[in-house]
Order: C-alpha cells, then structure tokens, then sequence
C-alpha cells in the first residue's frame, strides 16, 4: 500500500512540475482513498481541486478538513480553513458563525464580533429580524460593556416593539457611559430615552442612579436625588436611593434622618426600620441601636428577619460584650428560633455575669458600711489627744521594743493600716518609697571620676626616641586642604592618538571617491559653545528625515485598544501562522500586526511579516522591514544569518540579481555550510558548472569548511 501511494505522489509530483493539474489531481484522488486519514494529503487535494475550477469539491474537501480538526483540538488551524472556505464562498453565513464560535472558544473577541457583525448584517438584508436580535445578544454574551453592541440591540427592540427590552438596554447603555465619564454621549442616550419613553422620564433617571450605585458609583447622585427630592418630597424611591447614597459616601447622620423619614412614610415597611438599625450599628451607637432593637424585634420576628436581628445583636457585642441586654436579647432570639445550642451558651454567659455583679453589689455593701464606721470614728471630736497622738517611734522606744510590747494599752489600733503582707504572710514586692536618697555633691567635683590620673586631652603624650625621630617635622607635612588645585577630576584629560603605520595602508585597491553627501554626516553637529553673532544665519536646508528601528516597527504594528495579555498574543500568533500555511497572507499580516505587540514575540511577528509581503511581492515593505531588523545591535549571530539570507532571497524574487548575490557571498564567507548559500551563489553567478572561489574577494576559508 505504501509503495502504490509513494508511486502516485512521485506522478502527481511530476504533473505539478509540467502544469498538468488535472492529471496530477487524479493521481492525488488515488492518494486520498488510499489514505483517508492523512489531512495533509486531502488539504492536496482540495488545492489541485480549485487549480482546476472544482470549488465545490474543493469546498467539501475543506470542510472535512476543518471538522477534523475542531473535533480534535486544533482550534487554530480549523480557523485557518475555514477562513479559506471563506474566501471561497463568502456568503457561507454557516462558515462565519462556525469562524465566531471557534474565535469566542480561543478568547480572539475581536474576530468574534467581525464575523458576528457579518452573519447580523446578512439577517438584517434578508429582513430576518428574530435571528438579527439572536446574533446581536451572542455579540453582546461576548463583549458585554461594549455600549455600540447594546445600543444596537435597543434599537433593534424598539423596532419590534419590545419597548420594555429596548428601555432596559438603553439604561444600561446609559449607565456604562456614565460610569465611563463619557457625559457628552450619556446626554445623548438620556435625551434619546426621554424622547422614545417620554412616559418614564422621572423613572428613567432614578433606574440610572440605581444601576450606578448598585455598582458603588457616587459620581453627582446625591444632588441629582436632593433636586428631584425638592419637585417630590414624599418621592419613596428617591429617598431610598438618597440613603444609599449617603451611606456611600459615609454620611451617617444624614443616612439617619432620610430612613427616619421613610419609616413616616412607610410605618410597616421592615426594611426601612432593618436599614434603620443597621445605619446606628454601623455609627458604634451601641444606646441607639439598643433602643431600636427593643422597638422593633416583634415586628422583626413577625417578618422572620431572624439571621438580621442576630446580625445586630453580634454586632453590638463587639462594643460590649459584657452587656446583659444584648444576651437578653439573643436569648430571647434563641427562644424563639429554637437553637438550643446557642441558647445555652447564651445562658452560661447570662449566669457568670449575674454571679459577678452580685458578688459586686456585695463588696458595694461592704464597702459603703466600712466608710460609715470610718466615718463615725472620724466623729469622736471630744478626745482631747485624738488628733494630737504620735505614734512614730523614738530610739528609746525602739529600744524597748526588743524587750517587748511595753505600753500596749496605750496604742490606736483602729488607726494603724494594715498592707496585705501583714494580713496574708506574704512578703510584699512593692517597696517603700518614702527614703530620701538626694544627696548633694560640691559644685567643681568629679561626678563617678575614676581613681586612677588620667592625662589631660591637651598635654603633651612621652614619645619613644627612635620613633621621635622617624616623625616628620611640622614644616614638611604637606597642607592637603590648603591644595584646593592639586587633584582636580572635572577636566578630563584628552586620550593620545595613535598613529597609523604607513606600512599598514592598502595603496593596491583602488581609491573610492565617495560623495560628499556620505562624507558629510547628516546629523547637525552640537557645539558646546554659543554661535558669536558675528556669522550669518543658518540657512535652514530641510534633511530627509531619518526613522529609527523602533519607528519602523510601530509602522507594521496594531497599536492596541488595550494591553495584550501573554495568551492572547501567543493565540495570534499561533494563529497568524496557520494562516501563513494555508496562503492566506492578509490574514496572516493581521495576525502578526497584533502578536508583535508581545516582546517576546515581536521579531518572530515582524520576520513573518516580512515573508507574507515578500510572497505578495509587496517588495518595499519587505526589504524595509528585514533591513530595520538587521540594524538592531541585540541579534544573535543565528538570527542575523536568518534574517540576511531572507534579505537575499527576497533580492531574487524581485529580480535584484547582484544584490541577491552579494548578500549570499557574505552569507557564505561567515557561514559556508548556511543552508543552501552555495547553491544559490552558482545559480546567480551565471553560467557556471562549478562554484568559482574568486567570487569571495580574497576570503579566508578552509577546505575542511567547504567540504
């Protein structure tokens, strides 16, 4: 089997070389039902089918093709040929949806929406309105904050009368823009919706301020809310929204007065009084918030707002955790829900508070009759010794007291204040405070001088004698901060010329008189001097103007709308090559355009460009291209090889047959074994049966090299 489909390829082969493509189509046909399988074999086939004008066969071989890699992975290359069925039958609107799933699938949302926009335009001809609306809401699942799409699609709704859909789609629009901060096209749309909804003109506005804080957006809506609230001050809605806002902006107090007034308006609104509540908890209003709960937790609990009351209650525990409202109150919570465990907990907490502040009240009680003793102690006014006694102790006392308690009788000891070492046993760590330890020093005195004679800092130190007399005198040692001149680095110093031998000029090679123009640099010499005003004005002569590497380049790159991400990139790329494969060239430019906006793969995208314009004979681009590349220092000896022998053959495809031949002798000279440099020399040198080393200019090469 191998050896038949190996004999009709090589026949096919030689067809192709004679222009016999309908022979050669034949032996391929062979081929193909030989070996189904092989993609690139059938991608032959659907080629040589269009050589010979069968473009539906052809079309039919693609699509198989296509399936076969779409069912396989291969999402980049089905892309590619269905991009060729394109081109084929371009009012295919299977093929364009079929080309915006698989670009939605790849994350491509430019492309998407291209071949989206292609399929709506195509309904919206043929009158299909129904299947125009379809393909606009796919378009707008794929870009949802694109505002033309969305607007598109209001229009679309109105037209139809779906005006509840196109009011909601122009709203949403509106409010995108908004946000934006494009106010110039968000009055146009806010006009449009006034003039297509003149009946929610008020609503209109208030459903834009939603949206916008919804999406946390202050922007102006507190006055816009504020100046309807003046026209309709009862407006609900408006005051609702006007809470909102306030609590955004961190307006406690105004929140507070707002949903007071709302709960006059709506008395059994629940969630007014909810907001209520949760603008004191969110002030730290801990007696507020208290105060509240208590009011409204029936009608919380008969609402079921059970997980919001809890909510609070935990809240507020963070401000006190100790206070036994707030587990009275979620006890009671607990009770009613049922929550055994919590409810529990709950209790324990309940039972060691109520044990510490009655053990407190207790200690109050005790402490209160111990000041009224004090106090009537303090009373007995009629002791004639009673604020005269002295009970410090004199050094006769003192004394005494070691031969024991001598005048016991005669002590207060109701006066006496006990510490609790005296009461416990215990060794007491606080120390007593009372010593004077101030101490006064003479006024000249050393204060922790050493003992020992330390020199004074000015007198003069004993010198060993031999090392006295290495020393230099006073005189003879140099003053360097006095030598302000002596090193000086602001002015550098000139590097010296090197004469060139004269036994090393060349004077056999003839002399080359260049132009002036190449003699004379381009670029306008800077002086670091100013021009005296003695010499005649400048003429101002208009130089061509000279673009750099980096200027080239952005010629041949999409500047994006946004940043590229690595994938992204990497998908065009990818992309761009199987495009290249395929012969689709535009389509492939394309591709590379975006993809060299990634660094890493900006030469790769913008070498590839430059074989796309040179198979389209787009021959200036090219060379423009290859040449900006080859000037770039930061090329590998690899990369600059590659690029010059593009150079080359793009030399020879545009019928540039001795610069071709330069470039490939130079090629030769650096790299003789260059893929096919040698071949390619012969081939343009002329009429020659074998290579000519004279060709190379006295070039060093070795033998080894060119065998």
């Amino acid at each position: 089997m191998s050896s038949q489909k190996d004999k009709f390829l090589a026949s096919a082969q030689k067809f192709i070389q004679k222009g016999q493509f309908d022979r050669a189509l034949r032996d391929y046909e062979q081929v193909v039902t030989a070996d189904p399988k092989d993609v690139k074999l059938r991608q032959k086939l659907a080629e040589l089918m269009i050589r010979c004008n069968r473009r539906d066969d052809a079309i039919r071989e693609y699509n198989t093709i296509a399936k076969f890699y779409d069912e396989n992975g291969f999402y980049l290359k089905s892309i590619a040929v269905y991009k060729q069925i394109q081109r084929l039958d371009p009012s295919n609107i299977e093929i364009s949806l079929c080309l915006a799933a698989l670009n939605e699938k790849q994350g491509m949302i430019g492309n998407a929406l291209s071949e989206y926009k292609m399929v709506y335009d195509h309904y919206q001809k043929q009158g299909l309105v129904d299947q125009a609306i379809e393909i606009l809401q796919k378009m707008q699942a794929v870009d949802p904050e694109n505002v033309d799409i969305r607007l598109k699609l209001a229009e679309t709704y109105f037209a139809v009368k779906s005006e509840e859909k196109a009011y909601q789609e122009f709203t949403r629009a509106a409010i995108t823009l908004k946000n934006r901060g494009n106010h110039d096209f968000f009055e146009r749309v806010n006009r449009k919706i006034h003039d297509l909804f003149p009946d929610k003109t008020d609503s209109s506005v208030l459903d834009i301020m939603k949206e916008q804080l919804r999406n946390g957006t202050l922007s102006d809506a507190i006055p816009k809310l504020q100046q309807i609230l003046q026209g309709a001050p009862d407006n609900f809605e408006a005051l609702g929204l006007l809470s909102e806002a306030y609590r955004i902006s961190g307006e406690t107090e105004n929140r507070e007065e707002v949903l007071r007034r709302m709960v006059e308006l709506a008395p059994n609104d629940v969630s007014v009084k909810k907001n209520l509540i949760n603008c004191r908890v969110d002030a730290g209003d801990l007696e507020g918030s208290i105060v509240l709960l208590e009011s409204y937790s029936s009608e919380l609990f008969t609402a079921g707002a059970y997980g919001e009351v809890e909510h609070f209650y935990t809240a507020l525990q963070n401000l006190a955790p100790y206070d036994l409202r707030l587990l009275e109150g979620l006890k009671n919570l607990y009770e009613l829900t049922g929550e055994s465990s919590k409810l529990a907990d709950v209790q324990v907490s309940l039972n060691i508070l109520s044990q510490k502040d009655s053990s407190k009240s207790s200690r109050q009680v005790a402490d209160a009759a111990l000041e009224t003793s004090e106090i009537a102690a303090d009373d007995t006014s009629d002791s004639p010794w009673g604020d005269e006694i002295d009970l410090t102790l004199t050094d006769e006392d003192e004394s005494m007291s070691d031969e024991g308690p001598a005048h016991i009788d005669s002590m207060d000891f109701g006066s006496i204040e006990l510490s609790t070492a005296d009461v416990t046993g215990e060794e007491s760590n606080q120390e007593e405070f009372e010593i004077d330890i101030s101490f006064e020093l003479p006024e000249e005195s050393a204060v922790f001088a050493p003992e020992m004679d330390t020199p004074a800092w000015d007198a003069e130190l004993p010198v060993h004698p031999e090392l006295e007399e290495s020393l230099p005198l006073e005189e003879d040692v140099p003053d360097f901060l006095a030598q302000e001149d002596s090193y000086r680095f602001d002015e550098p110093r000139a590097p010296l010329l090197q004469e060139e031998s004269i036994d090393a000029v060349d004077f056999s090679r003839e002399e080359t008189v260049l132009p002036l123009t190449e003699i004379v640099s381009d670029q306008p010499q800077v002086s670091p001097f100013e021009e005296p005003e003695i010499l005649p004005p400048v003429v101002d002569i208009p130089l061509p103007e000279q673009l750099s590497a980096e200027d080239i380049f952005a010629r041949f790159m999409d500047a994006p709308a946004q940043d590229y991400e690595q994938d992204d990139t990497e998908t065009h790329y990818n992309l761009g090559i199987a495009y290249l494969e395929m012969g689709l060239h535009d389509e492939a430019v394309k591709e590379f355009r975006i993809a060299a906006n990634d660094p890493d793969r900006k030469l790769d995208s913008l070498t590839l460009q430059g074989l796309c314009f040179r198979d389209q004979a787009k021959f200036a681009d090219a060379e423009e291209l290859f040449t900006a590349l080859l000037s770039l220092e930061s090329l590998d000896a690899d990369r600059l090889l590659a690029l010059r022998y593009e150079l080359g053959l793009l030399y020879e495809a545009a019928g540039r047959r001795e610069e071709s031949l330069q470039v490939f002798r130079e090629i030769f000279g650096t790299n003789p074994g260059f893929r096919d440099t040698m071949q390619k020399i012969t081939a343009l040198s002329g009429n020659k049966s074998s290579f000519d080393l004279s060709d190379l200019d006295d070039e060093d090469i070795e033998l080894e090299e060119l065998v």
